[in-house]
C-alpha cells in the first residue's frame, strides 16, 4: 500500500494532523511515499489557519502533486504504526547497504560501529503497562476524599434517577459545596476547582446557583466554579480533546456531566460497545489531572424498570466506582448508595426541596428527634406509600406500641396522613404530607 497517501486521504478527511506531526520525509520521495514539500504545504496550512486543507484546496493549491486517495480509511494509529515501521525497514536496509560496503572494504570496526549506533537510535515500544510488586502496590496512596463518606478524587461516578427527583439539585449542591469548602450535610469537603456541564442549558442553572448562595450566605469564587451551558459530546474525539486540554490545564477536581443522554447524542445507549467507549473516554477525563485526577459525575435518568439502574446498557453503572440514585416520593427526596467500590456502600439520605430566592435548594433539616426515630420513620412511609403500622413496625425495628403512639405524634403535627381502613379487619394506611 501507498502509506503516504493513506496518509493524506486520513488528514484531508479528519482534519487529525496530530499523529503524524512527528514524521518526516527524508527527499523528495520520502520513506513513507509522500512528497516532501506537498506534506509541508499541509502542516504550514494547518499551522496557519488551525486546520488542514481540504481535498479541493489541496488539489487547487498544490497541483503538482498527483494522488489517488486512497478507498480503505484507516485508523490513525494504523497509519503512524506503519510509516514509522517503514522508515525502520528502510533504515535498516540502508544500514546493511554501508556495513556491505564497509565489509568488503576491511572496514570490521567502522561496521561495528554502525550497527551499535543503529541499535542504540532504534525506536523503543513506550510500555503500555504499570507492573507492581507486592510492596509496591501495599505504597499506593489511599483514595483522598472530596466529600468525606461520598465521594473520592479521581473516581467515576453515576448518579441516576427519573425525572423529577432532584438529581441536578443535588449535583450542583455537591459541586457549590467543594467549590466553597463549606460542609455537605455534615461531611467534611476538600475545596477545589469544579466544571459543570450544563448540558441541558445554562438558564436555570444560573437561578439554582444563586438560590445556593443566598441559602448559604456566600458566594462561588469565580475561580472555583465554570460552567459549560450546552452539551460536550462524549463519543466525539474532537470534544473529548479540547476537554481533556480544558480539565489539565485548570485541574478541576470535580467535573459534572448533566445530563449523561445529552452528551451522548447518536450514541446508542443500549449497545455495550457504543457506551463502551463513551466510558473510556470518562476514564480518559479522569486522567487529565496526573496523580490525583479528577472526579467526574454522570447524571443519567432511570429506565422503566428503576430496580435495573440507569436507562441503556449497564456498561456505565458497572464500570464507575459509585452509583447513586434518587427517589423522590410525597415531596421527600431520598439519595441512596447503590455502589461504592472503595468504601461503606450504606449511604441513605433524605431532602426535601424548600424555596431560597429565584429557585429551590435541597434541605436535609428533616426533625430529627425521638432518638432518630422520626426521620427513620418518615423515611419508610415516603418509599413505602400506603404502608400498614404492622409492615412499618417490621420495617423500622420499632416496637408497635411506641409506632403508633409516634404515628399520632406526627399525623398531630401535620407531618404524616392516615386513612381508616374500610372495617375493624382492615388495617389504617399511613403517607407522608405531600407538602412536606
Amino acid at each position: 500500500m501507498n502509506i503516504g497517501n493513506n496518509i493524506v486521504t486520513h488528514v484531508i478527511k479528519t482534519g487529525d494532523i496530530a499523529p503524524f506531526t512527528g514524521l518526516e520525509a527524508t527527499d523528495q520521495n520520502g520513506f513513507w511515499g509522500i512528497d516532501k514539500q506537498a506534506w509541508k504545504y499541509i502542516k504550514d496550512h494547518h499551522q496557519k489557519h488551525g486546520v488542514v486543507p481540504t481535498e479541493e484546496i489541496f488539489r487547487a493549491s498544490y497541483p503538482e502533486a498527483i494522488y489517488t486517495f486512497a478507498e480503505k480509511e484507516y485508523k490513525a494509529s494504523e497509519l503512524a504504526d506503519l510509516a514509522n515501521r517503514d522508515a525502520l525497514r528502510q533504515g535498516i536496509l540502508s544500514l546493511w547497504e554501508d556495513v556491505d560496503e564497509d565489509y568488503k572494504a576491511g572496514n570490521y570496526e567502522r561496521a561495528l560501529t554502525r550497527i551499535t549506533a543503529f541499535g542504540m537510535s532504534a525506536p523503543k515500544s513506550e510500555p503500555l503497562f504499570q507492573v507492581l510488586t507486592r510492596s509496591e502496590l501495599e505504597q499506593l496512596p489511599d483514595p483522598e476524599s472530596l466529600i468525606d463518606g461520598v465521594l473520592e478524587k479521581g473516581t467515576i461516578v453515576a448518579l441516576s434517577g427519573k425525572f423529577g427527583t432532584c438529581k441536578s439539585f443535588l449535583a450542583l449542591d455537591w459541586a457549590a459545596c467543594i467549590a466553597t469548602g463549606r460542609k455537605w450535610k455534615g461531611h467534611k469537603t476538600e475545596q477545589g476547582p469544579v466544571l459543570y456541564i450544563a448540558a441541558e442549558g445554562g438558564f436555570g442553572q444560573r437561578d439554582r446557583v444563586t438560590a445556593w448562595e443566598n441559602a448559604n450566605e456566600c458566594r462561588i469564587p469565580d475561580s472555583e466554579f465554570h460552567l459549560i451551558p450546552k452539551p460536550v459530546q462524549l463519543a466525539n474525539r474532537q470534544h473529548i480533546d479540547q476537554l481533556i486540554e480544558l480539565i489539565a490545564t485548570e485541574a478541576y477536581d470535580l467535573v459534572i456531566v448533566d445530563t449523561q443522554s445529552r452528551c451522548t447524542v447518536g450514541v446508542d445507549e443500549n449497545s455495550a460497545k457504543d457506551m463502551g467507549q463513551v466510558l473510556d473516554n470518562v476514564y480518559r477525563l479522569r486522567d487529565a489531572v496526573e496523580e490525583a485526577g479528577t472526579t467526574v459525575i454522570l447524571v443519567h435518568h432511570l429506565g422503566k424498570n428503576a430496580a435495573a439502574g440507569g436507562r441503556g446498557s449497564t456498561v456505565i453503572e458497572s464500570g464507575v466506582d459509585s452509583a447513586y440514585s434518587t427517589i423522590r416520593s410525597n415531596g421527600i427526596v431520598t439519595l441512596s448508595c447503590v455502589k461504592r467500590k472503595d468504601g461503606p456502600d450504606d449511604l441513605n439520605m433524605s431532602f426535601r426541596l424548600i424555596p431560597s430566592g429565584p429557585s429551590m435548594v435541597l434541605d436535609d433539616s428533616l426533625p430529627d428527634v425521638d432518638g432518630g426515630d422520626r426521620r427513620t420513620v418518615l423515611n419508610l412511609i415516603s418509599q413505602n406509600p400506603d404502608i400498614t403500622l404492622t409492615k412499618l413496625a417490621e420495617l423500622s425495628g420499632i416496637s408497635r406500641t411506641t409506632l403508633n403512639r409516634r404515628l399520632g405524634e406526627y399525623e398531630a403535627e401535620g407531618l404524616v396522613t392516615r386513612t381508616k381502613g374500610a372495617s375493624s379487619k382492615q388495617p389504617d394506611l399511613w403517607n407522608v404530607v405531600s407538602h412536606f
